[in-house]
């Protein structure tokens, strides 16, 4: 079996906490992860586009979502 593509952005805390779960996912299933880490950030100012700079109620809910999401993952750890 081909290791499967796993694009991520580095600075990303939602591919933070799918990158943790790879391990268990690569347990249960065999299935091989090959890490493809990119910088989102650098395509971002390319575009001239800088998230959240001008969104601070976004940023703040993209806060709320990560501890939500973080904590339903050690609940059921």
């Amino acid at each position: 079996m081909e290791p499967i593509g796993f694009w991520f952005s580095i600075g990303s805390t939602y591919s933070y906490l799918s990158l943790m779960r790879l391990p268990e996912v690569a347990r249960r299933t065999g299935a091989t992860f090959e890490l493809r880490p990119f910088s989102l950030r650098a395509i971002t100012r390319a575009m001239n586009n800088i998230p959240f700079s001008t969104k601070p109620i976004k940023a703040r809910y993209m806060w709320r979502d990560i501890e939500r999401r973080a904590g339903h993952l050690r609940r059921s750890a």
